[in-house]
């Protein structure tokens, strides 16, 4: 099992109805791949988890690397992995909105120790954490 984490600039010009668009297109690859994962997308950048067998995986990444939408993209940690953490979903998006609620601002700050979110300036771990208690929290997944 592998796990690959990127953070990138999406493209100014994107607007939800494309980000969801891209949502369903990657649902739909990624289980006929076996890759699962979450993405986070908000304020400008898009930041990633995709697990699954590393051939598949990195065919997935290749394509993210040369999408258009993409720009600047970064690998923020490549991994072999025991279990999935983001099993549930071939792919599960968590909206980032421009004014953070009280509850998302204290699981970045315990989670990153930053006040906004920084994806380029985060390591694996803290990727990791900040998505865990983002799951968990009720009413964001789905939501852009």
């Amino acid at each position: 099992m592998f796990r690959l984490i990127y953070a990138s600039l999406s493209d100014p010009a994107l607007d939800g109805s494309e980000v969801y668009s891209l949502l369903a297109k990657s649902k739909s690859n990624n289980q006929n791949s076996g890759v699962t994962g979450v993405l986070i997308y908000g304020q400008g950048y898009f930041l990633q988890v995709l697990e699954g067998n590393r051939d598949q995986v990195n065919s997935v990444f290749q394509r993210i690397f040369i999408d258009q939408r993409h720009h600047d993209v970064r690998i923020i940690a490549a991994e072999d992995l025991d279990a999935r953490d983001f099993d549930t979903w071939s792919m599960e998006i968590i909206g980032w909105p421009d004014e953070l609620d009280s509850s998302m601002k204290q699981i970045l700050k315990e989670t990153t120790g930053h006040d906004e979110l920084k994806p380029f300036e985060l390591d694996g771990t803290q990727v990791i954490s900040l998505l865990k208690k983002l799951v968990r929290q009720e009413g964001l997944l789905g939501r852009l």
